[in-house]
């Protein structure tokens, strides 16, 4: 449960880094954005914590931590991927 806890909490300080002004942020995201979901061996545990949930197994602080872990994963994947559309005008 601690473990879920705090991948949440990295999850919202990536999501930080990815929408930071700072450059040097925005960056170190991209990379740990990279390793984490996109590169030939992807790290990303969040496939595996979903199939192994099951009802009554687990406290209620630990679903809402799978669950907000969920959200903040989805809303970073989404964001990257907004980003990486090309623009209608054709500017870059």
């Amino acid at each position: 449960a601690q473990t879920v806890a705090l991948y949440s909490e990295m999850m919202h300080l990536l999501n930080d880094m990815y929408n930071s002004e700072d450059s040097t942020d925005n960056i170190m995201a991209m990379g740990l954005l990279d390793r984490l979901f996109y590169g030939s061996e992807p790290l990303d545990r969040l496939s595996k914590l979903l199939s192994r949930w099951a009802p009554g197994t687990t406290t209620r602080e630990y679903l809402c931590d799978l669950v907000e872990l969920c959200h903040v994963s989805l809303k970073v994947l989404d964001a990257n991927a907004q980003n990486c559309l090309p623009d209608p005008m054709g500017r870059i």
